[in-house]
């Protein structure tokens, strides 16, 4: 199943993404792998994440965190990891 995910940098900026494979995800943030955000601000570390039954709706909920902050950045949200789908 598709999930939506908050990471906390190093930095203490956070990064929005989605994928099918949660753990698998979680490594390559910290292997410096598949994201431009994530690989300087390294080891990150899951806040949050939030199960879907469709792409479509991983897709909505990932933009409505995301906000008006930066792409796949939630800088801004940083009680992000309390907020739940509907």
């Amino acid at each position: 199943m598709p999930h939506v995910y908050i990471v906390e940098c190093r930095d203490g900026s956070y990064h929005v993404g989605s994928t099918w494979d949660l753990e698998r995800r979680i490594s390559q943030h910290n292997a410096g792998e598949g994201a431009k955000y994530t690989p300087w601000r390294r080891p990150v570390r899951l806040v949050g994440s939030a199960e879907y039954d469709r792409v479509e709706d991983t897709d909505a909920f990932e933009k409505q965190v995301q906000g008006g902050a930066a792409p796949r950045d939630a800088r801004s949200s940083r009680d992000a990891s309390t907020t739940s789908p509907r």
